[in-house]
């Protein structure tokens, strides 16, 4: 997996804007209350306690549970679109609001598709860290604040955002992890 972190670094960092800029431009927090709250708590503390737990403990705790305990048993019962599928719906209910159920259950997706095609649960754990760690760092930063003030920057970081992704997944897939 050390070789190829690049591209799990990649497509999640890919996902992660382009995930925000298109909850973004969809509104989709206007109707969901609960993600407000979520935000509020989420951002309150300090930067440091932010990495701390949002980037470092949440994911490995999250990854040992939807991928490392849901999606492995599931996996040995049911197919792997099913299992995968399964696995992100769970973790995007969990999470608890409408914004953050369809952010967490792509990211879920990703993250169960990262689990199998690389055999361990360090390729979702990295990639959930990775991802956790862009969403406080441009929120702290103000990067979605700058992207956001301005549609042009919203529409050509989201398509280059898509391409990123694209390309990084066709990459992924064809590696071979043995």
């Amino acid at each position: 997996m050390q070789k190829r972190a690049w591209l799990i670094i990649l497509i999640s960092i890919a996902i992660a804007i382009g995930l925000n800029n298109i909850l973004f431009v969809t509104n989709l927090a206007a109707y969901s209350p609960g993600y407000q709250e979520a935000a509020e708590k989420l951002y309150a503390p300090s930067f440091g306690m932010q990495i701390l737990v949002t980037v470092l403990l949440a994911p490995i705790i999250e990854e040992f549970v939807f991928r490392g305990l849901i999606f492995k048993v599931l996996r040995k019962w049911i197919p792997f679109v099913f299992a995968m599928s399964i696995s992100a719906v769970l973790f995007g209910v969990y999470h608890g609001n409408l914004v953050q159920f369809v952010y967490a259950g792509i990211c879920g997706l990703l993250f169960a598709y990262l689990c199998e095609k690389f055999k361990t649960i360090l390729a979702p754990m990295f990639s959930h860290m990775i991802m956790n760690l862009v969403a406080v760092t441009m929120t702290q930063w103000k990067g979605f604040q700058w992207i956001f003030e301005n549609p042009l920057r919203v529409v050509l970081s989201t398509m280059l955002c898509i391409i990123v992704i694209g390309m990084t997944f066709i990459k992924i897939q064809k590696m071979d992890v043995t």
